[in-house]
C-alpha cells in the first residue's frame, strides 16, 4: 500500500511537471514573438510569467528528488526484497547465510509476504558446492529450508575443513557430511557417486 501511494504521488508530480513545462515553453515562444514585434510591455510580462513557471517546475523537481522518510524507505526495501525472492529461480548463499533472518522469515515461518508479491515458492533443491570443505554441523544448516533434493558437489580426496582446536580434532569435528556419506555408501559396496573424469580446474 505504501509503495502504491508513493508511486501514485510521484506519477502525479511528474504529470504536473510535464504540464507546467509545456506551459512554460508556450510562454517562452510568445515572449520571443513579442520581442520580435517590438512589444516590450508584453514581452516583460511574459518574462515574469516564464520565471514564475520555471520556479514552480523547480519546486516540483525538488519534491520528486526529496528522500523518503525512514518508514516509507524500509517498506519499499521490504517489498523489493520480497519481490526479488519471489521471482528468483536460484538463490545463492553461503551455508551460514542460507538461514539468515530474512530467509527464515520468508521460507520457514512464511510471514511478511506482501499482497502484491504473493506467496513465495518453496525451495525444492539445494546444491551444495565444495561440500567436502565444510564441517558437518555447517552442512546441516540449510536442511531447515525443507527442500526435497540435495546435490552435494565435492572431492573426498581434498583436505577437510580447517579445525584448529585439538579437542575438536580428537572428536573428529573436521568430518564433513559429504565425507561421511561417501564412506557410508562406498562401505556398502555402492558406486563412488558421480565421478567427473578428467577433473578440470581453474587457476
Amino acid at each position: 500500500a505504501a509503495e502504491t501511494r508513493q508511486a501514485k504521488a510521484t506519477e502525479s508530480l511528474e504529470k504536473d511537471e510535464r504540464n507546467k513545462q509545456s506551459a512554460a515553453n508556450q510562454i517562452y515562444a510568445e515572449k520571443m514573438k513579442a520581442e520580435a514585434e517590438g512589444n516590450a510591455v508584453l514581452a516583460g510580462k511574459l518574462t515574469r510569467d516564464y520565471k514564475e513557471k520555471f520556479q514552480q517546475i523547480e519546486k516540483i523537481k525538488a519534491e520528486i528528488r526529496k528522500p523518503l522518510d525512514i518508514k516509507a524507505r524500509k517498506e519499499l526495501e521490504r517489498v523489493a526484497a520480497e519481490r526479488t525472492l519471489a521471482g528468483a529461480d536460484i538463490i545463492l548463499a553461503t551455508l551460514s547465510s542460507s538461514l539468515s533472518s530474512q530467509m527464515e522469515k520468508y521460507f520457514i515461518q512464511g510471514i511478511g509476504t506482501s499482497k502484491g508479491v504473493g506467496s513465495l515458492r518453496p525451495i525444492s533443491v539445494c546444491i551444495m558446492d565444495e561440500a567436502s570443505q565444510c564441517v558437518e554441523p555447517e552442512a546441516l544448516i540449510p536442511f531447515k529450508l525443507g527442500f526435497c533434493k540435495l546435490v552435494m558437489v565435492g572431492d573426498h580426496e581434498q583436505l577437510p575443513a580447517t579445525v584448529t582446536s585439538r579437542k575438536a580434532q580428537q572428536l573428529d569435528y573436521q568430518q564433513s557430511l559429504f565425507g561421511r556419506l561417501f564412506s557410508y555408501f562406498t562401505g556398502l559396496g555402492g558406486e563412488e557417486g558421480g565421478m567427473v573424469n578428467p577433473v578440470l580446474r581453474l587457476h
